[in-house]
C-alpha cells in the first residue's frame, strides 16, 4: 500500500530525511494490534526498517490479496 506520512513525525525518522508529506510504499505489521506499518528506506549507505503509527500516514492506495 501507498502512505502519506502527515504529523509529527519521530526523530528517527526525521534523521533519514524523511518528513511530513512524503509518500512511501509501506507493508500492514502482521503482528500489530494498533495498525501499524512498516517500510524499508536506503539511506547512508545502508537499508533502515521504519515503523509509522496511525496517527502519522494516511493511506493512499492499499492492494488487494
Amino acid at each position: 500500500m501507498n502512505i502519506k506520512l502527515k504529523g509529527d513525525l519521530e526523530s528517527d525518522l526525521r534523521a533519514l530525511g524523511l518528513k511530513e508529506g512524503d509518500q512511501v510504499a509501506a507493508v500492514r505489521c502482521p503482528v500489530s494490534t494498533v495498525g501499524a506499518v512498516h517500510f524499508d528506506i536506503y539511506k547512508f549507505g545502508s537499508i533502515y526498517n521504519c515503523v509509522v503509527w496511525p496517527e502519522n500516514y494516511d493511506v493512499l492506495t492499499e492492494t488487494k490479496n
